[in-house]
């Protein structure tokens, strides 16, 4: 059955290069991403701003990458300057990477057998164009494949062996080697899936207004803000108390296009010692509420979240008008 295997909602779930949660964020550089669908960027530029995804919800050998992408500038000429890579978690092995070589705005494809390995024709990434980048990986020791696409148009084809050392792939690392703006990498839209991901839109919906059931102390302004905070929070220690919100409509563009999946992220920490064992995503649809699985917080603050295939009061693919009708939230338990 095909999935959706990660979605990066605020960042919130990926950790820079000292392990600290939520890397280098940016709502200032507006060419840098679609406003109408993402409030904010992830900013890749030292290895101290570099963003490693949390371990998707299985490895894979064939998978789809979605990213919105911009450059400010390019870096050339510089061994290791990759700014995409993805990883195997269960050998920390790096399986396969996006490189600048010596030549501007010329990208490389290599994947990695203890030593890299290029792959394919190189392909131009423009600086200071936004692209919708979306990149198919088979890894295989004879017979894989890598194609990048951009804008949907294909740019580099590769067919052949991509015999990494652990033929899978189930993290993804945004980074660049240079210190200097000349070579920034924004980031946003990102999504893996098993299938197609040419042509999707990852639309951030933040809370805009409290829904009908206000079980935390709280409200949606303490929720509403683009990067997560640990200061204005909403907070329960009484257990199978939920809240729910409102988000802003659609933008027009992705409302007349299918919906594939509704996706729940919640920041929270919950304290062992509290009343409160874990938190449940809730969709609310027709006055009724559609509590999730529990998401196995852990103590510290950290990001979970739920994928919704389906329109639980229906079980039905999502359309427009029940998504722009959608209260969404959480429930203690």
């Amino acid at each position: 059955m095909a999935a959706i295997i990660h979605v990066a909602s605020n960042f919130g779930e990926y950790t820079n290069g000292a392990g600290i949660a939520v890397p280098l964020l940016s709502t200032t550089a507006s060419a840098a991403r679609q406003t109408a669908n993402a409030r904010i960027a992830l900013l890749a530029r030292t290895s101290v701003s570099e963003a490693l995804s949390p371990v998707w919800t299985s490895a894979r050998a064939d998978f789809w990458f979605h990213c919105v992408i911009y450059s400010e500038g390019q870096a050339v000429g510089s061994t290791g300057n990759s700014f995409l890579t993805f990883y195997d978690a269960t050998s920390g092995d790096p399986q396969l990477r996006l490189i600048h070589t010596a030549t501007s705005d010329e990208i490389q494809v290599q994947y990695y057998d203890g030593s890299w390995n290029n792959i394919g024709a190189v392909f131009v990434l423009t600086a200071d164009v936004r692209y919708r980048m979306d990149i198919h990986v088979v890894f295989h020791a004879s017979a894989g494949s890598v194609n990048v696409y951009l804008n949907e148009s294909l740019e580099m084809a590769y067919s052949g062996a991509v015999n990494s050392t652990a033929l899978r792939a189930d993290r993804v690392l945004f980074q660049s080697s240079f210190n200097s703006s000349a070579a920034d990498k924004y980031i946003s839209e990102v999504v893996v899936a098993d299938y197609d991901t040419r042509g999707w839109n990852v639309v951030e919906m933040f809370p805009s207004s409290n829904g009908a059931v206000t079980g935390w102390s709280g409200d949606y302004t303490l929720v509403d803000e683009a990067f997560a905070s640990n200061i204005d929070i909403m907070s329960t220690d009484t257990p199978n108390a939920i809240s729910t919100f409102y988000g802003a409509d659609l933008p027009s563009g992705p409302a007349s296009q299918d919906i594939l999946a509704v996706v729940v992220a919640i920041t929270a920490n919950v304290s062992p010692d509290g009343a409160i064992a874990d938190l449940q995503p809730v969709l609310r649809l027709s006055s009724t509420n559609y509590p999730g699985s529990s998401l196995l917080f852990d103590e510290g603050v950290s990001t979970r979240q739920a994928v919704y295939t389906t329109d639980p009061s229906t079980s039905l693919a999502w359309v427009a008008s029940d998504v722009n009708n959608l209260e969404y939230g959480v429930k203690a338990v």
